[in-house]
């Protein structure tokens, strides 16, 4: 090769190379959004996959192919997860769950079944019954004499302190509004204990038949001419009232020894150089009144056990080993000392400071021996409730005695309500479902801020009517010092449009109730809720890259419906806060308009980012049986998480495009998938409103990467600052 070409050669290499030099690879756009994220919030959790949603399992055996759902209750509300039809053998069913959520409850037939994720159900020979066939007698009779029960009337009336008089009670916490029942026996004991109404009503149990209709089957009626009258069943026994003297109890020992077993402390205390052995009641105060710590199991059961040991007998017709036998209260016939301010201990010397203690040398044990004769008993009746009207003041500390209704349920396969039916004929369920008029509750962040009588209710004008929801007419919980199975009625008129706290109380203890002989301990005795359990909704919002710091995540939201087992999932568009041209997709292939058109909108246009419009137009896309928007373990990439949507978006100007995908575990992301509580949806950011300022806890969720939906507090995405976010 002749030398003036071998130059020219290297002359244009050398060109060609310093061109290179001069040219610097374009930063990727997701690198850029990586950057200004980890800039703005900081660094992310390495486990951070930014999805709400995890992947469950149960292991399910049928003996003949039967359709079998799986729900799982989360803080009071009812979530379908799962729908197969044709299940037969042994079959894993799998589905898409809330983090956080570890139990569910497999429905097959006409059985439910509780367990933990991973766990095995199994449905073979388990005698599916068709509702309405089968046996479905329900008989009643007034117990036996063993199974009265003598009530101190404060504890037959501690349903007035979580359920007080004349205010809205529905919401109370650990109330059951809305339910059926399971009972794991065939007989339980039904205990009227108080009503406050101008009704003769009758109470009941009732099921639901091959077309849903209620089948009643009444166990009692206030109707004095029936069988379970309200003279027969319950009232005020005649009863003799002893006091017992103590003196000097810090030297009495057998006493001392009483209060020790049964958990009551006695301590040594040094006031103003006197030794006293003095008993520990420093966090009641004003105990020396007449009725201060009458509910105290311990002192009750220490007094009992001093009456027994000092061979103080009660009626020989009245079984020894029998609950409440007595009625106690005691008193103090000592003095009683406060110390000084917390803090400071010069007062009385070797006390610490703020305490109250109970310095004496008598006690008094006052302690009522009922008479079983129910010949002359007092009754309840129409609006003559005695209970109600007795204050926790009352210095006559009556009691009730109570008979009790035994109940035989023959077939305790079935799911049973509870009913009253007025003296006018109408029926008032534990099921709203089939109750009449309207259903009033608290609009959402309403405050109990009114005061009646002491007792603090919603203003009127922050109570609304739930469309589409039937009134709550009864109630159940547990009581919280016995254990008792609450259930009571609310039998006042429900209002059709104005609503106020004189005419319309729903204090839901019209009619009280204690169910004597459910075990609450055993699952099967359970209370359920009877609303068929709704298809759970997600909700997956997305940045579409418009801007680089922009995170307020509004420019793509959408809402998905889906229950594993069906073939379809529902896709409603929420928001469009981009102004680009987007396109929903799955597996690289389109599957929506534009996304601007389910508004009506043209895609320069902002929607629902500054206000809302409402939603847009609902569409339905093929799935296939085992879809699922979680993120599974190996997932590969966008195709699995979050069900393989993904987005693309294309410029203004037609040229360029690109894809916005879920995010990588521990990478920025530009799509977030949330779970949305029944009456709690997501409410978005406004327009370049930063999530983090509108959820103050996503932040710590990106940090620690744990989301928990059945733990209060356990789902940032709830707790939203309202100033900063769509008022959806």
């Amino acid at each position: 090769m002749k030398k003036n070409t071998l130059i020219a050669i290297f002359g244009a290499v050398l060109v060609a190379c310093a061109s290179c030099s001069d040219e610097v690879p374009p930063i990727p756009a997701s690198e850029l959004y990586t950057r200004e994220f980890v800039k703005a919030f900081g660094v992310m959790s390495p486990s951070q996959d930014w999805n709400a949603a995890s992947r469950g399992t149960v292991i399910v055996t049928t003996d003949a192919p039967a359709r079998v759902q799986v729900s799982a209750k989360i803080r009071g509300k009812n979530y379908l997860l799962a729908n197969y039809s044709d299940v037969s053998g042994t079959r894993d069913i799998r589905f898409d769950i809330p983090k956080g959520v570890k139990e569910v409850t497999v429905h097959c037939g006409n059985e439910s079944v509780k367990t933990t994720l991973g766990g095995k159900v199994s449905f073979a020979n388990a005698g599916r019954t068709i509702p309405g066939t089968g046996s479905t007698e329900i008989t009643a009779e007034i117990c036996e004499q063993k199974d009265w029960w003598v009530i101190p009337m404060l504890n037959a009336t501690i349903f007035r302190r979580k359920m007080p008089e004349g205010v809205y009670n529905a919401d109370r916490e650990g109330v059951n509004v809305d339910f059926v029942m399971k009972f794991a026996k065939n007989d339980i004991i039904v205990r009227p204990l108080s009503w406050q109404t101008n009704q003769t009503n009758q109470f009941g149990f009732f099921y639901l038949d091959e077309n849903d209709q209620p089948v009643h089957c009444p166990i009692y009626d206030m109707d004095k001419t029936t069988e379970f009258t309200d003279q027969n069943v319950l009232g005020y026994a005649p009863a003799e009232t002893r006091v017992l003297k103590i003196e000097n109890y810090e030297e009495d020992a057998d006493f001392m020894q009483c209060l020790a077993d049964n958990g009551v402390t006695s301590k040594i205390w040094d006031y103003w150089g006197a030794k006293y052995n003095v008993l520990d009641l420093s966090a009641q105060d004003n105990f020396n009144t007449v009725c201060s710590g009458l509910d105290d199991h311990n002192m009750t059961m220490a007094c009992r056990q001093y009456l027994e040991m000092k061979g103080i007998k009660h009626d020989s017709n009245m079984d020894i080993d029998h609950r409440f036998n007595y009625v106690y209260r005691w008193k103090i016939t000592g003095e009683t000392k406060y110390n000084a301010p917390v803090g400071d201990s010069s007062y009385q010397p070797g006390m610490p400071g703020g305490m109250n203690i109970v310095v004496g040398k008598g006690f008094e044990i006052v302690y009522t021996v009922f008479n079983p004769d129910f010949a002359n008993a007092k009754g309840f009746g129409g609006n003559n409730n005695m209970l109600a009207n007795v204050t926790m003041n009352d210095d006559n500390y009556p009691a009730l005695v109570t008979k009790g209704i035994n109940v035989h349920i023959e077939d305790i396969s079935r799911e049973y309500g509870a009913y009253i039916k007025r003296s006018d004929g109408r029926y008032l369920y534990s099921m709203s479902s089939l109750n009449e008029k309207n259903r009033w509750a608290p609009k959402e962040g309403a405050q109990r801020t009114v005061s009646y009588g002491g007792i603090m209710d919603y203003d009127p004008k922050d109570m609304e009517i739930v469309e589409g929801k039937k009134a709550f007419r009864a109630v159940t919980w547990l009581g919280s010092k016995y254990n008792w199975r609450y259930m009571s009625f609310e039998d006042g008129v429900v209002p059709e449009t104005e609503y106020n706290n004189s005419s319309c109380d729903f204090d839901m203890q019209d009619f009280v109730f204690v169910l004597d002989g459910v075990d609450v301990d055993d699952p099967i005795d359970e209370v359920i809720d009877p609303e068929k359990p709704k298809p759970i909704k997600w909700l997956i919002a997305c940045e579409d890259l418009g801007n680089k710091d922009d995170f307020d995540f509004n420019d793509v939201v959408y809402e998905v419906e889906y229950v594993a087992g069906e073939k379809t999932a529902k896709i409603t568009p929420l928001a469009a806060g981009g102004t680009l041209e987007a396109y929903l997709m799955r597996n690289d292939e389109i599957i929506s308009r534009e996304w601007h058109s389910y508004f009506g909108a043209s895609s320069n246009q902002m929607v629902n980012t500054n206000s809302n419009g409402g939603p847009g137009e609902t569409f339905t896309i093929d799935v296939p049986e085992d879809f699922s928007i979680s993120s599974p373990a190996g997932a590969d990439g966008y195709r699995d998480n979050m069900g393989g949507f993904h987005l693309r978006v294309i410029d203004n100007d037609g040229k360029d495009e690109r894809t916005i995908t879920p995010p990588g575990v521990g990478e920025a992301p530009q799509m977030i998938l949330i779970f949305q509580p029944e009456g709690k949806p997501w409410r978005w950011p406004l327009e370049r409103h930063s999530i983090g300022i509108a959820f103050d806890g996503f932040q710590k969720w990106m940090e620690d990467g744990i989301f928990d939906a059945n733990t209060e507090g356990g789902n940032w995405s709830e707790n939203h600052n309202e100033s900063h976010v769509i008022k959806r």
